[in-house]
């Protein structure tokens, strides 16, 4: 694999903050191990590899790290009482990990500066800043001599002597995950970079999606823009305003004087009380693994400085920040993915409108706003998801969207990790894209062949922000978690949409929605994270019950479900509605549990009694005042 000062770094400082992947004994509760695979699951992001194939390498990684350099250290010290002092690094490292505070930092030396470069002045916006920046570690000999053979892949401008060790020593990690990528079922989502598509949907729609997308199933979409300073019928306003609609016209009547136009919004839009670092701990704690916020809606109002939309983003008027920026960072910071949403056409951009008036046999807009737009989006912020829309007024080869996905899969800096929706032009949704939408609020209830997504909005009515939203008009807990497992055990992911304030600020209603559903995640997560579908998905006989599975392959289709001579770890049944005599029936997950000597437990209250009758399972649930969980129930049977 391709290796670098930064993704070294990246590893370490991700390594730094978690004994417990060294020490799995640690993991006490259920929620650290939940941390644990978050954190396991950043790290294989950064190498390229899976979750699975991270856990099997890093349990021996310690081990066999000290082992090689306490060889090499025994082998070339002069005085046997410093034998070990070339592995001193590695063993107070990794004793470090069970306290981040530690002030250890990476050695710096005229020797090896011209390498590593100014830590300090490290200037990779796309990671946060690395802990491990010019202090030295006290009371130690300071040593740089290399400490096992470093494989021949990793690229250095120099002799690896002027390496320091902990350099070498996230190198050696590296390059030991890195291996597992030959290995077995790896290789079926992983693919040769040598590989280029080309601009045609048959060549493109050969694009292997990149395996964390499925692993994380859960994410926050963002609809904030200009539309939520009047807060009024729905992101549409604008739109909606000038044809004509009454309600919108009255209520501007009433409150703004006569003359008001949709530009004067956007100096109120002041985000005043937008803290990014506060957003992204709500996300964390609602369990997402990925955000996407709306970088540009139809209204064309830019929330990064867009160098072709001139004082109408919000780092020129409004905020006067680079909202896409200050988000993306945050959000990374906690371990999360970050996408953009970008809508391609803009309702009243003179350019398109004359492209439109032209039948689209022009592409001034395309060329000259939209195609910039997205290219300064992908080569600044880097994200892993572009989430288009806007797209229905014209087809692909106006929008030029095979063009563009060429370019986004063979050459953009985010080409191994982006994925894009199925938004492209009239007649490509449902058809083409690393993953389907076809429609807002997609669920079809039954599995589907090609990886989708569901994106569904908390407020019923709107996916912007609305100050008329009352209670009723949200949906509950229950309702959230009926589409989350609806759509798990389909095979899909969940997008979870709220509406920012033009404050910058998230509604409490919303907050506690999200928070809720975090609360439902930390205990019942291993049913939806990297899970798969089963071989049903809706039980027959009791259609409050929908099934997922963990086994251990991942299929280049990941809505497949288990072949026969998949390993699956354990079903997971999740339980919508609580039985009147706590007395559970299943019919589909019978033929599984009659085969063995099969536990049927119920996630954060323990093992369960079950017997078969008629083909049909009963089994006997707790009394529901002592149950953790108050919306929904996983069980899961295993051996």
């Amino acid at each position: 694999m391709e290796w670098s000062k930064d993704k070294t770094l990246r590893l370490i400082e991700l390594l730094q903050v978690n004994a417990s992947l060294w020490n799995p004994s640690l993991c006490d509760t259920r929620r650290d191990k939940q941390k644990r695979k978050e954190e396991l699951r950043a790290i294989s992001d950064i190498l390229g590899i899976s979750v699975p194939d991270t856990t099997k390498k890093i349990q021996h990684l310690r081990t066999q790290y000290n082992r090689e350099s306490a060889k090499e250290a025994r082998a070339n010290a002069e005085d046997p009482n410093e034998r070990y002092i070339s592995n001193w690094y590695a063993f107070e490292y990794l004793h470090f990990l069970k306290d981040s505070n530690k002030p250890y930092r990476v050695l710096q030396t005229e020797e090896n500066s011209e390498i590593n470069g100014n830590l300090t002045n490290h200037n990779d916006t796309s990671m946060p800043d690395c802990k491990l920046v010019n202090l030295s570690p006290p009371h130690k000999i300071q040593r740089t001599d290399i400490l096992h053979p470093v494989k021949s892949e990793i690229v250095y401008p120099s002799s690896p002597r002027s390496r320091d060790e902990f350099s070498v020593f996230g190198e050696y990690i590296a390059n030991e995950l890195s291996n597992v990528i030959t290995e077995g079922f790896i290789q079926n989502f992983s693919y040769p970079k040598q590989i280029k598509f080309s601009p045609d949907w048959k060549s493109l729609d050969t694009r292997p999606l990149p395996p964390w997308y499925d692993e994380a199933k859960i994410g926050i979409f963002l609809h904030w823009g200009v539309y939520s300073v009047p807060g009024f019928s729905s992101e549409w306003f604008w739109s909606d305003w000038q044809g004509g609609d009454q309600n919108i016209q009255q209520f501007m009547k009433e409150n703004y004087p006569p003359g008001f136009t949709y530009q004067e919004f956007a100096p109120i839009f002041k985000a005043e009380f937008f803290h990014p670092e506060k957003w992204a701990d709500l996300f964390l704690k609602a369990g997402a693994r990925y955000v996407v916020l709306t970088s540009k809606h139809h209204d064309g109002f830019a929330l990064f400085p867009s160098k072709r939309s001139f004082s109408w983003n919000s780092y020129e008027v409004g905020p006067k920040q680079d909202l896409v920026c200050q988000l993306s960072k945050a959000v990374r910071e906690k371990g999360l993915k970050f996408g953009v949403y970008h809508s391609l056409y803009e309702w009243f951009n003179p350019i398109y409108k004359e492209d439109k008036n032209n039948n689209f046999t022009t592409r001034y807009y395309v060329d000259t706003k939209l195609w910039p737009d997205l290219k300064q989006l992908i080569i600044d912020y880097e994200p892993s998801i572009l989430w288009s829309d806007g797209d229905w007024e014209a087809h692909d080869t106006y929008w030029k969207s095979t063009d563009f996905l060429v370019w986004l899969y063979n050459e953009s800096p985010v080409k191994d990790e982006i994925v894009v929706n199925d938004r492209w032009g009239i007649g490509i949704p449902c058809h083409h894209g690393d993953f389907y939408n076809c429609a807002d609020r997609y669920n079809p209830g039954e599995i589907q062949k090609h990886k989708w997504e569901n994106a569904f909005t908390i407020d019923k009515k709107s996916w912007g922000f609305r100050k008329t939203m009352v209670l009723n008009d949200t949906l509950t807990m229950g309702e959230i978690l009926y589409q989350v497992a609806s759509t798990i055990s389909c095979g899909g992911n969940v997008l979870i949409n709220v509406g920012p304030t033009q404050h910058g600020t998230i509604a409490p209603i919303f907050q506690e929605r999200l928070l809720g559903l975090g609360d439902w995640l930390a205990l019942n997560g291993e049913a939806i994270y990297e899970s798969s579908p089963w071989h049903h998905q809706k039980d027959s006989l009791n259609w409050d019950v929908w099934y997922t599975c963990q086994r251990d392959k991942r299929y280049r289709n990941t809505t497949a479900m288990p072949a026969s001579n998949d390993s699956v770890s354990g079903v997971f049944a999740i339980l919508l509605s609580w039985p009147k005599d706590s007395r559970l029936t299943l019919k589909d997950a019978t033929a599984l549990i009659q085969t063995g000597d099969y536990k049927i437990e119920l996630l954060g209250n323990g093992i369960l009694n079950w017997k078969i009758a008629n083909g049909v399972t009963f089994i006997e649930l707790p009394d529901k005042a002592t149950v953790i969980s108050e919306n929904a129930w996983v069980l899961k049977i295993y051996q």
